[in-house]
């Protein structure tokens, strides 16, 4: 129920022209660590559904018996509604303490230019 506001959170973001290339977003998720093996497994397949392309993965884990993890994922199309799915379903772990996410500034086609 506290994550609600999540959810209208998400409502909330603009939505990214289809036809651009893609975008950058990171999810963030602090959870027990006795939870960590599974909220990983449920993240990496979350992560691999169609649109979502994970770019990268960083684990820590603090001194209170909590681990952060922090994924970096590139998506097409509408990045609301993919990441709504991942959110939703991660949010129903007991063990999910803090769940959230951003997009990133630099979208996917201004880095491949800047490379060019």
């Amino acid at each position: 129920m506290m994550l609600r506001p999540a959810g209208r959170l998400i409502d909330r973001v603009p939505q990214r022209d289809p036809d651009n290339e893609g975008v950058r977003a990171t999810v963030h998720l602090i959870c027990e660590r006795n939870d960590e093996t599974h909220v990983r497994a449920l993240l990496s397949q979350a992560l691999a559904s169609d649109g979502l392309a994970p770019t990268g993965l960083r684990v820590r884990r603090d001194d209170q018996g909590g681990t952060s993890l922090r994924a970096a994922v590139s998506l097409s199309g509408d990045p609301a509604r993919a990441l709504e799915q991942l959110i939703t379903r991660l949010s129903l772990e007991p063990g999910v303490r803090d769940l959230h996410w951003h997009l990133d500034d630099t979208s996917l086609d201004s880095e491949r230019e800047a490379a060019a």
